[in-house]
């Protein structure tokens, strides 16, 4: 069964993603500073904004005055519209206690958008969240039950700032959230010569294909960032050949009938997706080789 997707606002985002977030999802975008990350939340909520949902930005960095600025001077001239009539509400934790923000406040902001499931949320930047306490097991029980507050009413994007070691993913504030995450997108930098390059990559997409390429982008004022496919990252889909049937059918013979029914079945959920660097025969011989 297909998953239900929405679409990121971020311009080929989504083709690397077999068609956006998933509905109803918690999405991470990691990423040194001056990555795009608070961009990309801006096109997120600009997104469903135009779609005709609703937004709650939670700032636990900056003000809402910075914010609004900030995505005025990115190209997003009506932001302060959506902010007078109240379909895009900035829930301001700067300075705050966390912990009671997440524990107090929280549950009743959530309880006043009951009945929407379509609402867009983000929250911008998760890092002073998990710095709030030192228990690896606690900081796991805020994040979960963060998380799980919001997406009961709409599809969830949180930020990260990356502190560890260039390019590793492998720091305290970023391995929780990337666990419990339905999706990961990494912003970096990559150096060649004097320049810096910005990178993109899916990292992960829970119940859903997704590219594995690093990808290019920039971030143009007016169209925030823009992604530059390098080719063949999009989702490849075909049709198995006929030939390839004709070939399984014959190499088939010698099994068992139950190991058949088992590599046919396989061979079924093939057809129409990405194999990535595979054939048809290739993949189907390596199945065959393990029920010998």
């Amino acid at each position: 069964m297909a998953v239900e997707k929405v679409r990121s606002g971020i311009p080929g985002l989504d083709n690397l993603m077999d068609g956006g977030f998933n509905k109803n999802s918690v999405n991470i975008i990691i990423g040194a500073a001056g990555t795009g990350k608070t961009t990309a939340v801006f096109q997120f909520l600009r997104k469903g904004l135009e779609e005709g949902s609703e937004g709650i930005y939670i700032t636990l960095d900056e003000t809402k005055d910075q914010l609004i600025r900030e995505a005025i001077n990115l190209g997003w001239e009506g932001i302060q519209d959506y902010v007078d009539s109240e379909r895009l509400i900035f829930m301001e934790a700067t300075g705050s206690d966390f912990l009671d923000f997440i524990e107090n406040e929280l549950p009743d902001l959530i309880g006043n958008w009951e009945g929407s499931t379509d609402a867009r949320i983000a929250i911008d930047p998760l890092t002073p969240v998990i710095w709030a306490v030192k228990e690896i097991y606690r900081q796991r029980e805020i994040l979960s039950s963060l998380f799980k507050l919001t997406r009961k009413i709409g599809h969830v994007v949180g930020t990260l700032e990356e502190h560890n070691t260039f390019g590793t993913l492998t720091g305290s504030e970023s391995i929780i959230p990337m666990y419990l995450a339905d999706s990961v997108i990494y912003l970096s930098y990559i150096g060649l010569g004097f320049s810096l390059n910005r990178m993109l990559r899916v990292i992960k997409c829970r119940s859903s294909w997704h590219s594995e390429a690093t990808n290019p982008y920039n971030i143009i004022p007016g169209s925030g960032i823009v992604i530059h496919a390098i080719e063949g990252s999009g989702k490849k889909v075909s049709d198995i050949p006929e030939d390839v049937n004709a070939y399984m059918d014959q190499e088939l013979l010698s099994l068992p009938l139950e190991a058949r029914n088992r590599i046919r079945e396989a061979v079924h959920h093939m057809n129409n997706t990405d194999i990535g660097i595979f054939n048809y025969k290739e993949l189907i011989r390596l199945l065959i080789d393990e029920y010998k």
